[in-house]
C-alpha cells in the first residue's frame, strides 16, 4: 500500500487535481510481484477510514508513505495508526523531507521501520522482495533501516533510466475525481480544459540554489519521443485535453525542449500543455513560438528575485540583466506566464525588495507567485537555521513557521511583517486577476 500524505494547514492554497506521479511510478514497478493500492489523502476526504479498511484486509502489509515537510506531521499520525492496528506491518517513508533526515527519523520514530532516500522505484521493489525472502535488507539500495538496534544506511541504488520506466499506474489513482475537481476550478474556466494528465519529463536539477532541498543534482531527462508517446497515451486512454508537464528546468537543454515542441506539432496532437518549470535563461523567440505552436498555454518561470545581489546570495547562476529581455519575450507571446519570487533570503533589505518590486512592475507578468523563504531540510538555509534554533538538529518534525521567523530575524535586514506586506503587494501586480483554485 502506498499513501500520499496531506498538509493539515489548509490555509495554504493547493490544487485538488495534482496526481502523485512518484507513487504511481512505484506502483507500476512492483505490481508484478505484489498487490498494490494507492491512497491519495489530498482528495480522499475519508482517507483515515480508507486506510483502516485496507489495513484490516491485508495480513502481510508493507505501507509506503510519501510526505513533504508540510504533510509529514499527518503522515506520522497515520503511520502510528497503522502500526497500532497491525504491529507486523512494515512502515516505510520516502520523499523530500525524510531523505536528508533518514537517520533522525528512525531514531525518533520507533513505529517507522525504514526510509528510502531519493528515487523510490528500484529500492521499493528491492524492499518488497527482501521482506518476502527472509527479511535481509542489507542489499536494498538507498535504504536506511534498523538492524539489532543499530541504524544502517545502505549505499544508494542506481538511478533508473527514465525511458525504461513503465507509465505510472494511473488506474490506481482516482482520475475521475481529479478531472471533476479541475472542471470546477478557476483554472478550467480560464483555460477551457478539464481532463488534465500529469506527465513527468525530467528529474533532478543541475543548479545549486542555496534555498533548494532537491536531493539529486543530476539532471536526467526522458527522450522527446518517449515523452510525446505518453502525450498520445493520455489522449487515447483518458481523453485528456491538457497535459501538465513536470520537470525542473525544462529549458535547461534548449534543443531538447524544442524537439519536444516540434514532435507534438508533427504528430498534430490536439492538446494543450502546461510547462512547470522553466528557468529565465535559454529562452528566445524561436523557442517560445515553438511552445505556442505545440499547444503550450501556461508556464511557471522561476525568477526568484529582481536583485542581482540577491541572486548571487541565493547561488542562482542567472544574470538579472537577461531577465528583462526574457520577460519581454514571454509578455509578447500567447503563453500565460506565472513568475515566481522568493522573499527573505539572507541579506534581503529594503533596497533589494524595491529592486524586485520594480522589476515585476516593469515586466507586467500575467501571474505572480511570491513566497517568503522556508528553510527546508536538505537545503543550505536549513543548515544555517540549525545553528540558531536550539535542538533543531535533533527534530525530524521542525516547526516551519518558527524556523522562517528565526531565519529572517537573524539573516535579513527587514522584518517578517514587512516581507508579508511586500509579498501581498507584489502578488497584486499580476495583470490577470483570477484564482485558479
Amino acid at each position: 500500500m502506498l499513501v500520499m500524505s496531506t498538509a493539515l494547514d489548509k490555509s495554504m492554497e493547493h490544487t485538488k487535481w495534482q496526481q502523485p506521479l512518484g507513487l504511481a511510478y512505484i506502483a507500476a514497478c512492483v505490481r508484478d510481484i505484489s498487490d498494490v493500492s494507492i491512497i491519495d489523502c489530498e482528495v480522499d476526504e475519508q482517507y483515515t477510514k480508507t486506510l483502516i479498511k485496507e489495513i484490516d484486509a491485508d495480513d502481510q502489509l508493507v505501507v509506503g508513505f510519501s510526505a513533504n515537510t508540510y504533510s509529514y506531521p499527518e503522515a506520522l499520525r497515520l503511520a502510528e495508526l497503522v502500526k497500532k492496528h497491525n504491529p507486523e506491518a512494515h512502515i516505510n517513508f520516502g520523499g523530500y523531507h525524510v531523505t536528508p533526515l533518514a537517520d533522525l527519523v528512525l531514531r525518533n520514530r520507533p513505529f517507522i521501520d525504514s526510509v528510502i532516500r531519493g528515487d523510490g522505484e528500484v529500492p521499493f521493489r528491492q524492499l518488497l522482495l527482501a521482506l518476502s525472502n527472509g527479511n535481509d535488507l542489507s542489499k536494498v539500495g538507498s535504504l536506511t533501516y534498523r538492524n539489532n538496534g543499530n541504524i544502517i544506511s545502505n549505499p544508494d541504488a542506481p538511478l533508473p533510466d527514465l525511458d525504461s520506466l513503465p507509465y505510472p499506474a494511473r488506474e490506481l489513482l482516482p482520475m475521475r475525481m481529479y478531472f471533476d475537481n479541475l472542471k470546477n476550478s478557476g483554472f478550467s474556466k480560464i483555460y477551457k480544459a478539464s481532463r488534465m494528465v500529469y506527465i513527468n519529463a525530467t528529474r533532478g536539477c543541475p543548479n545549486s540554489c542555496n534555498y533548494c532541498c532537491l536531493f539529486n543534482r543530476d539532471l536526467r531527462a526522458r527522450t522527446p519521443a518517449n515523452i510525446v508517446d505518453e502525450f498520445e497515451y493520455a489522449v487515447n486512454e483518458y481523453e485528456s485535453d491538457i497535459v501538465y508537464l513536470v520537470g525542473d528546468n525544462l529549458n535547461w537543454d534548449y534543443k531538447w525542449l524544442l524537439e519536444i515542441c516540434n514532435e507534438i506539432a508533427k504528430r498534430k496532437l490536439n492538446i494543450k500543455w502546461v510547462g512547470v518549470t522553466i528557468n529565465p535563461q535559454n529562452i528566445d523567440e524561436k523557442l517560445v513560438k515553438a511552445m505556442e505552436k505545440s499547444g503550450c498555454i501556461n508556464t511557471f518561470c522561476g525568477f526568484e528575485s529582481g536583485s542581482q545581489k540577491m541572486l548571487g546570495f541565493m547561488g542562482r547562476r542567472y544574470l538579472n540583466n537577461n531577465y528583462k529581455a526574457v520577460a519581454k519575450i514571454l509578455r509578447r507571446s500567447e503563453i500565460i506566464t506565472c513568475a515566481s519570487f522568493i522573499l527573505g533570503y539572507s541579506g534581503e533589505n529594503e533596497k533589494t525588495l524595491k529592486d524586485t518590486a520594480s522589476f515585476i512592475q516593469e515586466s507586467s507578468f500575467d501571474r505572480i507567485f511570491a513566497s517568503i523563504l522556508s528553510p527546508l531540510p536538505g537545503s543550505y538555509t536549513y543548515n544555517q537555521v540549525c545553528d540558531i534554533v536550539p535542538g533543531l538538529r535533533y527534530d525530524d518534525n521542525p516547526p516551519i513557521e518558527k524556523i522562517k521567523m528565526s531565519y529572517i530575524e537573524r539573516y535579513c535586514d527587514v522584518s517578517y511583517q514587512m516581507l508579508e506586506h511586500i509579498r501581498d503587494e507584489i502578488s497584486h501586480m499580476s495583470t490577470m486577476s483570477f484564482n485558479i483554485y
